[in-house]
């Protein structure tokens, strides 16, 4: 789900080496989270984004 918010690393990068992008890619779906029920529906809906 990290990399269909946005988030840019790879295994070996954690949060803290790029703080911003991992910022964007939590509230995204963080913003998005309420309104789903089901996985596939966060899937698509972050997909459109």
């Amino acid at each position: 789900m990290m990399k269909l918010a946005g988030w840019t690393g790879g295994a070996l990068t954690t949060y803290a080496q790029r703080a911003s992008v991992a910022q964007a890619a939590f509230n995204k779906i963080r913003e998005i989270l309420p309104n789903v029920k089901a996985e596939e529906e966060l899937r698509g809906l972050l997909k459109a984004s």
